[in-house]
């Protein structure tokens, strides 16, 4: 090998081991690239994986709460159905038993008025027809309870009288409501009575007691609740219709051609009377007025000549 050759064959030695070295160069550094790129892809893929699984227990944690609360709801509503089907079932039973009752009450009503009561209880009902047991010689509880209306009727009276703390004559009033229908007996009934500032004072047999104990001792309010009452400590008291009609007939001799009008009651000097009209039953036939006058009627049977000038005030 001369020396020439040998130079050639080391230049192209040199050039193939520096084409080698470049290539070398060049695939390490497209390594080291590589390299690189994997490890910010491996850094984000475990970064997506991390947010995945954050993710997905987020999920998980959200299922299981739902499905927890759909069977809860599930619950619910099975135990809503269950009370719900109780709850008509109590209804069913209610109302059935309603109409029972309702269909017995002629029955028991009807045996009920063909039994004697103990002594001292009778038997009322109620708006809806009930039979209930009530007490007619009451305690002060009882009279509150079974006799509601008459207790308050009760405490009426036994304010105007000022004993609105006595039980006992509010017991009383009731008992005598039950007894008779009305708060105190015929010639029981309190003198007067003061208004209630205390400064007046009202006697039996005026308007004003009248008024306020609704009676008709004064004979101007017939028709107040207790207009029947009666009694003895009324002075010049007018007498009722019914026994002006007696006395006048008495005066007349029973003459069958007189006829007689109530005018009402008016008073005078005497006291207390009532004016009555009298007229002939033929002359009205014959048609005329048949009137022969006024008669005037005072509570101890008197009758008098009256005027058309004696008549109440309307």
């Amino acid at each position: 090998m001369n020396k020439r050759t040998f130079q050639l064959i080391s230049i192209i030695f040199i050039v193939v081991v520096g084409v080698m070295g470049i290539i070398t160069y060049q695939k390490y550094t497209n390594y080291k690239s590589s390299k690189n790129e994997y490890a910010t892809a491996k850094q984000a893929f475990d970064t997506g994986n991390r947010k995945y699984a954050e993710k997905k227990k987020s999920y998980d944690k959200t299922k299981n709460e739902y499905l927890a609360t759909k069977e809860e709801v599930s619950k619910l509503r099975s135990n809503a159905e269950s009370e719900r089907s109780k709850v008509d079932k109590i209804i069913e039973t209610y109302t059935a038993n309603i109409h029972s009752t309702i269909k017995l009450l002629p029955t028991l009503r009807d045996k009920l008025s063909k039994m004697d009561a103990p002594e001292g209880i009778v038997f009322k009902t109620d708006p809806m027809g009930k039979p209930f047991i009530v007490h007619t010689n009451p305690t002060v509880e009882q009279a509150k309870k079974e006799w509601s209306d008459y207790w308050l009727e009760a405490e009426y009276y036994a304010e105007a009288l000022k004993k609105e703390s006595d039980d006992n004559f509010k017991l009383e009033r009731v008992k005598t409501l039950i007894a008779i229908g009305r708060p105190f007996k015929d010639n029981e009934w309190p003198e007067g009575i003061e208004s209630p500032d205390g400064m007046m004072y009202r006697e039996i047999g005026t308007g004003g007691y009248d008024g306020d104990m609704k009676t008709n001792f004064a004979g101007l309010t017939s028709d107040a609740e207790y207009a029947e009452a009666q009694d003895d400590k009324v002075k010049n008291q007018a007498p009722s219709k019914e026994e002006s009609l007696k006395f006048v007939k008495e005066h007349d001799k029973n003459n069958p051609d007189l006829a007689y009008n109530d005018f009402g009651v008016n008073s005078d000097s005497k006291g207390q009377f009532r004016l009555v009209k009298v007229s002939s039953k033929e002359w009205q036939e014959q048609g005329g007025t048949g009137s022969l006058g006024f008669l005037k009627v005072y509570g101890d049977g008197t009758v008098e000549d009256g005027t058309a000038e004696d008549m109440p005030e309307q």
